[in-house]
C-alpha cells in the first residue's frame, strides 16, 4: 500500500471516530490535500491571495486521474475495495431494524380498520359532491342495461390503449339464466355452456402501439387501425366483399350491410351517445386527435375503414373499467362494479339514474329516460382522497415533484404507476441513514420513476431463502457503484418496504370499494321512492338495496399479479363490510346486513369481452 492510500485510511478512520460521517471525512481529506498542495506551490503574490481560500481561488484546467484533488475524480485511484471499506466503517446514523420499523409505522398506523372506516365516510363525502357538481369524475355513461345473460351471437371488438391495438371476434354463446330471477343473497352464476365456455375469442390479434405509431397524425393514425381490422378480418372469412368494395368504389361499399363494431377506447372522449363521441386529446404521447378534435369518433372510424373496403358502423364504444364490469356481469348477474388496478386505477358502479345530477347528462332522449332506472357510472376513483389519506413524507416528496400534485391522490398512492417511485424514494433515505447497500446509492435509483412496481413484485414473491434471484435482479436493474455486491439483508430490507407500500395500497383501494358498494346501496333504497308504486323502476332499485352478495370484477397488473395483493384487498374489505355490520343496532337492519357480502371477481380479457357484450345488450 503506498504512503497515500496509508494517508487516505488513517485520515478517514480519524474523522469516522469522532463522529463524522464518511462522506464528511473524505471530504475533510481532499480539502486538507488541495490546502496543502496549493500552498507549497504558491506565487509570489500569494499573500494577497492566500491558499485553501475557495472564495478567492481561480479555476483550475482539469488535471489527470493521477493528479485530480476531486474526491469523484480521486477515489477510484484507491480501488473499490478500498473506497466500499471504507463506507462499511462509517457508522450508521440509525439501525436499519429501526428504519424499517418507522417505515412500517408510517405506511400502516393509518390504514387500521377504524382509520380506514374514516377514510371510507370522507369518500363517500367526496362522491357524492361529484354526482352533485363533478366535472371530471362521477361521469354517467349511456349503459343503462346490464346483459341478462342469454345474448348469444358474434360480435367484433375493437380495444385501443396506450400499449396495444388488439381486435377480436367474440362468441357469446348464452347461458340459459335470466337476471329477472329473484335475488336470493346469493350470487348468480351463468351456466356454462357445452363444453364448459359461455364466451369465446375465435379469433384475436394485437398490434403494438410502438414509437412510430404514436407519431401518426390525425387520419393515419386510424388509418392503422382500419388496415388492421381489415387483416383481422380478411382472416376470420368475415370481409369476403371487402376487395370489390376496395375495386368498384363508394358505390359497392354503400350497398355492402355495415359490419356492427365495439370499442373499447382507453382515452378520454366527450361521449354524445351510446355509440358516438368527440374526440379529446389522447395524451399517452399519441398524436392522433391532431386535426381531429371535437370530430366524432364514429365517423372518423368509418372513414378510416371505408379506405381500406370495409364497411363498419360503431354501435357501443366504453372505457376500460365499464367494460370490466359488463365482461363479468354476462356470466356472474350480481356484478355491479368494475375495478381496474393496473399502471393507474379506476372504478366503474352502477348506480340509480336519480343519484347523478340531472346536468350531467347532457341531452339524451326522452326514450332513455322511460327505461332507465340505473347507469354505469364512470367514478374517476383515482382523483378522490384529497384531505382524506394518510400521507408520509415520502408521498410529500413525491407530491411536490409531481406536474399535477392534487390531480389524483388516490392514484398517487395506490397505482402500479407510483409505488415504486414511493420505494424508491424511501430508499434513498435507507440508504444515506442506515449504510443500506453499503451506504453506496446505484446510479440508476437517482433518476425519478425507475423503480418500477414489477422489480417490487419479482422481490417480494422470491421465494429463495437467502434471495439469490431478488439479488441477481437487483444487481441488473440497479448496479452498485464501486461493485458493491448486495446481501441477503439489504434486500430483505428492500423487500419489507416493499410490502408496506402495497399493503397500505390494497387498504385504500379496498376502502374506496367498500365506500363505493355502501353508498350503491343506501342510494338504491333513497331513490326507489321516487318511482311509482307498481313501476318496475322501483322494483329495480328496492331489489338491488336488498341485493345480497355484490360481485366486483377486477382487471389490471397489481391486483391480478402483485404478490399477497388481492388476498390483502378480499381481507380488508371483508373486514369493513363485517364493521358495518356490528355497527347495526336496528334490528331489521342487522338481519339484512347478515345476508350482505362483497366479492373480488377476476375478468379475464375484460375489455374485449366487455365491448362484446355492450354490443350483444345493443342488439338484442
Amino acid at each position: 500500500m503506498t504512503a497515500l492510500h496509508k494517508d487516505f485510511l488513517a485520515a478517514i478512520l480519524r474523522s469516522l471516530r469522532r463522529g463524522k460521517s464518511f462522506l464528511q471525512a473524505v471530504m475533510d481529506f481532499f480539502c486538507s490535500s488541495k490546502s496543502s498542495t496549493t500552498a507549497s506551490a504558491a506565487t509570489p503574490d500569494a499573500s494577497l491571495n492566500p491558499a485553501g481560500s475557495r472564495h478567492s481561488r481561480q479555476p483550475q484546467p482539469k488535471r489527470s486521474s493521477s493528479s485530480s484533488t476531486t474526491m469523484g475524480e480521486t477515489l477510484p485511484e484507491f480501488g473499490a475495495a478500498t473506497a466500499i471499506a471504507a463506507a462499511a466503517a462509517a457508522p450508521p446514523q440509525r439501525p436499519v431494524q429501526d428504519f424499517l420499523d418507522d417505515v412500517d409505522r408510517l405506511f400502516l398506523d393509518g390504514t387500521t380498520e377504524s382509520e380506514l372506516l374514516t377514510i371510507a365516510a370522507g369518500f363517500r363525502s367526496q362522491f357524492m359532491q361529484a354526482l352533485e357538481s363533478g366535472t371530471i369524475n362521477m361521469l354517467p355513461s349511456y349503459s343503462y342495461r346490464l346483459p341478462s345473460g342469454a345474448e348469444a351471437g358474434r360480435y367484433l371488438a375493437v380495444d385501443v390503449g396506450g400499449s396495444n391495438l388488439r381486435i377480436a371476434l367474440i362468441e357469446l354463446l348464452g347461458c340459459g339464466c335470466s337476471r329477472t330471477t329473484p335475488i336470493d343473497g346469493v350470487a348468480a352464476s351463468a351456466a356454462a355452456a357445452p363444453g364448459g365456455d359461455v364466451t369465446r375469442i375465435l379469433a384475436m390479434k394485437s398490434f403494438p402501439v410502438s414509437d412510430s405509431v404514436r407519431g401518426l397524425v390525425g387520419m393515419a393514425f386510424f388509418e392503422w387501425m382500419a388496415a388492421h381490422i381489415a387483416e383481422t378480418l380478411r382472416e376470420t372469412g368475415l370481409a369476403p366483399e371487402s376487395t370489390p368494395a376496395l375495386n368498384n368504389g363508394p358505390s359497392a361499399l354503400a350497398s355492402m350491410t355495415p359490419l356492427p363494431l365495439s370499442l373499447a377506447w382507453s382515452f378520454p372522449i366527450d361521449q354524445t351517445s351510446l355509440g358516438d363521441g368527440r374526440l379529446l386529446d389522447m395524451g399517452k404521447g399519441l398524436k392522433a386527435v391532431n386535426g381531429l378534435m371535437g370530430q366524432n369518433i364514429g365517423d372518423v372510424i368509418k372513414k378510416a375503414c371505408a379506405a381500406h373496403g370495409l364497411s363498419v358502423e360503431l354501435r357501443t364504444i366504453l372505457n376500460d373499467s365499464t367494460a370490466c364490469l359488463l365482461s363479468q356481469s354476462y356470466t356472474h348477474l350480481t356484478t355491479r362494479m368494475g375495478l381496474i388496478l393496473g399502471t393507474g386505477t379506476n372504478i366503474a358502479a352502477f348506480l340509480p339514474v336519480g343519484a347523478v345530477a340531472r346536468h350531467k347528462f347532457g341531452h339524451r332522449p326522452p326514450a332513455w329516460w322511460d327505461a332507465a332506472a340505473q347507469v354505469i357510472v364512470n367514478t374517476e376513483v383515482s382523483m378522490v382522497g384529497k384531505g382524506l389519506l394518510p400521507a408520509t413524507k415520502w408521498d410529500a416528496r413525491l407530491k411536490a415533484a409531481h406536474e399535477k400534485p392534487d390531480f389524483q391522490p388516490l392514484e398517487q398512492m395506490a397505482s402500479g404507476m407510483y409505488l415504486g417511485e414511493i420505494c424508491r424514494l424511501v430508499l434513498l433515505d435507507a440508504i444515506s441513514e442506515t449504510g443500506l447497500l453499503g451506504g453506496l446509492v446505484p446510479e440508476s435509483l437517482k433518476q425519478g420513476y425507475s423503480l418500477k412496481t414489477e422489480t417490487l413484485a419479482c422481490i417480494e414473491s422470491d421465494p429463495s431463502p437467502t434471495l439469490e434471484t431478488s439479488i441477481a435482479l437487483w444487481k441488473s436493474q440497479h448496479p452498485s457503484p464501486y461493485g458493491y455486491e448486495p446481501t441477503a439483508a439489504d434486500l430483505g430490507a428492500i423487500r419489507r418496504i416493499a410490502s408496506a407500500i402495497a399493503r397500505r395500497s390494497s387498504s385504500l383501494i379496498a376502502t374506496s370499494v367498500y365506500a363505493l358498494w355502501d353508498l350503491r346501496s343506501s342510494l338504491s333504497r333513497e331513490h326507489a321512492t321516487s318511482f311509482a308504486p307498481g313501476d318496475p323502476r322501483r322494483a329495480q332499485l328496492e331489489a338491488e338495496a336488498d341485493l345480497g352478495e355484490t360481485a366486483v370484477a377486477f382487471n389490471g397488473s397489481v391486483i391480478e399479479k402483485y404478490p399477497g395483493y388481492l388476498q390483502r384487498c378480499s381481507a380488508v374489505l371483508g373486514g369493513l363490510v363485517d364493521a358495518a355490520r356490528r355497527a347495526k343496532t336496528d334490528g331489521r337492519e342487522a338481519l339484512q346486513e347478515e345476508k350482505r357480502a362483497v366479492t373480488l371477481v377476476m375478468a379475464q380479457e375484460s375489455s374485449l369481452f366487455g365491448a362484446a357484450i355492450a354490443l350483444a345488450i345493443e342488439e338484442q
